[in-house]
This record gives C-alpha cells, sequence and structure tokens, in this order.
C-alpha cells in the first residue's frame, strides 16, 4: 500500500502556540512554522541535481497559497490511489479541526475550515436598503476571516482530563480515515457525526443549525430505525452526558434532548417557521447539547472498547439499553419518561 503525506492549508487560529498539535494521526502546526521546514526543504531540491523540475515561481505561488491560511495539517494516508488519498487527507484534516470545534465554546469557530479558496486581511461585507419614502441607508462591516480571539496558551484547556480523553477517542476514530484497510462501523460514525455537527456550526441560519445537529446526534447513536427513534437517541444522548459529568440531572438531559428533537421534527413538518423566536432562541444551546453529547458517546465508544471493533447493530443496542437503564438507576431516575 502506497503512503502519501499531506499538507492541508486550515482556517484556525491566529495564535502561534503551540508549535505542533497532534490529533492523532492529524498533525497540526501554524502555517509559519511549517511554511518555514517546507522551504528549507524544497529549496535544498531545487540545489540538488535534476532539481530543476520544481519551478521557483511555481513554489513561491504554493506558498503563498498557503501562507494565507493560519495553520497547517500534515496526515499520513496509506492509500494506492491519489485521488482518493487525497480525499482522505482532507476528511482526516476536517475532523480533526471539528474535534476542537466540539470542545470550544469560542463561536468565531465557526469560521474555521479547510483548504478551499484563500482569503486574505479582512471579510468585509455590506447591506444596502431602501425605505417607502426613497431613503437610503446601508451597513458595512468588517470582521476576521479566521477564529480570531483565542489567546496565546488556548491550548492549556485540551490538557483537562474529559477533553483529552475526548481527543484520545477522536484519534482512535481516525485511524479509520487514513487507513482504508481498517474499517471499524463505530469510529465511521464518530467521524460523521463529528463532520455533521461541524457543519452545523458553519450553518448560517438557525433552522439548518438544529437539522444539521440532530443529524450528527442520530448518526452517532442510533443503530436501528423504528418508531422510537426519538426515545432512542434523547435517552442514549442524557446516558452519555450523565455517565461523563453527573453535574446534570438525567431527567433535564432527557427534557432538553426532546425538545430539540421537537423542534427539528416541527421544522421539518411545517408546524413551525424558520422565524420562529423558539428557532433562534434554540439553535445555539442544541448545538452546544449536540457538541457534548458527541464527546461524551465517543468517550464511552473508547473506554468500552468498541471504537475499533465491528459490534453488530443489534449488540450495540443491547448494550445501549442496559447501559441506559443502569444510568437510569444510579441517578435516582425511577420512571422512563414517555
Amino acid at each position: 500500500m502506497k503512503q502519501t503525506t499531506h499538507f492541508i492549508p486550515c482556517r484556525f487560529t491566529y495564535a502561534q502556540h503551540p508549535e505542533q498539535l497532534t490529533i492523532g494521526p492529524v498533525l497540526l502546526t501554524p502555517s509559519s512554522v511549517f511554511l518555514e521546514r517546507f522551504r528549507s526543504h524544497a529549496e535544498g531540491l531545487l540545489n540538488h541535481e535534476g532539481g530543476a523540475s520544481v519551478r521557483p515561481r511555481f513554489l513561491e505561488d504554493v506558498c503563498a497559497y498557503y501562507a494565507a491560511f493560519t495553520w497547517t495539517a500534515q496526515v499520513t494516508i496509506s492509500e494506492n490511489d491519489p485521488v482518493e488519498s487525497e480525499r482522505r487527507a482532507l476528511w482526516a484534516a476536517r475532523t480533526a479541526v471539528n474535534a476542537l470545534r466540539v470542545l470550544s465554546d469560542n463561536r468565531t469557530m465557526s469560521r474555521a475550515d479547510v483548504a478551499g479558496s484563500r482569503l486574505h486581511g479582512l471579510d468585509t461585507q455590506a447591506h444596502i436598503t431602501m425605505s417607502a419614502d426613497g431613503a437610503i441607508g446601508f451597513r458595512h462591516t468588517q470582521g476576521s476571516t479566521a477564529p480570531v480571539t483565542f489567546d496565546e496558551g488556548w491550548h492549556s484547556c485540551l490538557e483537562d482530563p474529559e477533553q483529552a480523553a475526548f481527543l484520545k477517542a477522536t484519534a482512535a476514530a481516525l485511524v479509520h480515515v487514513v487507513d482504508p484497510t481498517k474499517r471499524h462501523p463505530i469510529a465511521e460514525r464518530c467521524i460523521e457525526a463529528l463532520n455533521f455537527a461541524g457543519d452545523a456550526m458553519s450553518e448560517r441560519h438557525d433552522a439548518a443549525q438544529i437539522a444539521k445537529a440532530m443529524i450528527a446526534l442520530e448518526r452517532l447513536l442510533l443503530f436501528s430505525r423504528g418508531s422510537k427513534n426519538k426515545k432512542w437517541t434523547t435517552h442514549r444522548a442524557a446516558a452519555v452526558q450523565w455517565w461523563a459529568l453527573e453535574e446534570i440531572e438525567y431527567s433535564q438531559l432527557i427534557r432538553e434532548g426532546i425538545n430539540y428533537y421537537q423542534l427539528r421534527s416541527d421544522l421539518f413538518h411545517g408546524r413551525i417557521s424558520h422565524f420562529d423566536d423558539c428557532v433562534r432562541a434554540n439553535a445555539a444551546p442544541c448545538l452546544r447539547y449536540v457538541f457534548d453529547a458527541i464527546e461524551a458517546a465517543m468517550i464511552w465508544f473508547n473506554v468500552c472498547g468498541v471504537m475499533t471493533s465491528s459490534p453488530a447493530n443489534e449488540s450495540m443496542d443491547a448494550e445501549f439499553k442496559r447501559f441506559c437503564d443502569e444510568v437510569r438507576r444510579t441517578s435516582g431516575q425511577r420512571d422512563e419518561p414517555a
């Protein structure tokens, strides 16, 4: 199997520390650090006999593109097909960035992204209005094209035991991406749920945030389809969060999950409008609830040892029933909510 190392530019924080951050097979470094190392290597090739195949002008254009991004992800993929290799590298880098989104309460993380068009300087936008009597109004705003409000030393929070456990679980799941010979269904669920949730954070519309966030939760926690999807999803999300935190009542976590699930259903079936106040009010809390559930569930999967195994859906349903029953008894929740 051919191994290829890819370098994926990332729109992340302007903070330049740490000099590297490892999430399993993905190594994140500030682009300034990466480019210094890369230029040294590339110039060595230019000076080497036969290095004329690397055109200096082309090399400068490539470096200018990477310099427009704040960080660079390095990941090695085991794959013979170069197109598939690049696709998996992009997927791995995006997953790593989305894992950091899950851990962050920083709303500017909605701007985080990988690859794509390079953006320079400020995100400048304008909006023009005209009243019925012809008076003109306009709004002009400027913002950053990357998350900017991370202080130096921001990464120290990743040393928190729970966050470190989540990154360890993410690292285990990423093996599924970088090596196609290792097919693990639970890892695949985790990767897809992380990326659905990350996409939800990037959505500009509140209703779309709620819809994608709940899709992420179902993708992670539903192993069989049926009439009890709402019950299974909300109870499992509540159980893993209570298991990880034990700071919030299990019954409260269930009520919150049911509220967000019902909100998603009402949006899908047209019972409420995208413009209803409840949609705007619940978008951010729903996203945070789903992020917390994904974090807790991935830690639980890793602790249970199923992240890198291939359990049948039926056995996972049975394990979740046992787990939810245990949480309900331990938490003092007597009756199972309808």
